[in-house]
C-alpha cells in the first residue's frame, strides 16, 4: 500500500506506508558489532604472508687464515641470470643464506661470494674513528673475488670458505 505526496515543486511521488510492526532500520543494523569484528579479524588474518622459500637451503662457514671469522656479511652474486642473496656470520663463523628478509634458501646455480668484516680503529692514530676492514680487498668486491659456490637442488649445500690474508 502506498500513499502519494506532493513535494515543494508540486511533483507527485509515491511513498510506501510504514508498517507499525516493523522497527526502523536504525534499530536493526545489518551486522552486529561482534559480527563486524569477526569479519574484520578474518580479513586481516588472511593478509599475512608466510615465509617464502627461494630454493634449497645453503649454509656454511668462513675462516680467515684458518680461524673462524666471527662477524661479517656475505653477498652471493649469480654467475649469469638470477637474484643475489646475503648472509650474516654468527659467533661460530657459520652462515645461512637468505634472498630477502622473508625468503629462505637460494636458487640453484653458481655464485660469486664477497665477504666484509670491520673492526674499530681504536689506538690507530692514522685511521682514528674509521672502521678497518679485516678482510683482504680481493674478497670484498664482486669483480675480484675468487670465492665461488655452486648450489644444487639435491644438496647438501654446506660450504666452507677459506680466506687467506695477503702476504
Amino acid at each position: 500500500m502506498q500513499a502519494s505526496e506532493i513535494d515543494a515543486l508540486g511533483v507527485c511521488f509515491l511513498t510506501p506506508l510504514t508498517n507499525p510492526r516493523k522497527r526502523p532500520m536504525t534499530q536493526t543494523p545489518f551486522l552486529g558489532t561482534g559480527q563486524f569484528f569477526l569479519i574484520l579479524l578474518l580479513a586481516v588474518a588472511g593478509c599475512g604472508k608466510s615465509a617464502e622459500v627461494a630454493g634449497p637451503e645453503a649454509t656454511g662457514s668462513v675462516t680467515l687464515d684458518g680461524s673462524p671469522l666471527t662477524h661479517g656479511d656475505l653477498k652471493f652474486y649469480p654467475v649469469g641470470e638470477g637474484s643475489s642473496a646475503q648472509a650474516s656470520l654468527d659467533d661460530d663463523g657459520r652462515f645461512r643464506v637468505n634472498t630477502a628478509a622473508s625468503a629462505t634458501g637460494i636458487a640453484p646455480g653458481e655464485y660469486k661470494v664477497t665477504v666484509e668484516s670491520w673492526a674499530d680503529s681504536e689506538g690507530d692514530e692514522e685511521n682514528e674513528g674509521e672502521p678497518i676492514s679485516l678482510i683482504p680487498g680481493k674478497y670484498t668486491k664482486e669483480r675480484t673475488t675468487d670465492l665461488r659456490i655452486t648450489v644444487t637442488e639435491e644438496g647438501p649445500n654446506d660450504f666452507h670458505l677459506q680466506l687467506i690474508s695477503e702476504q
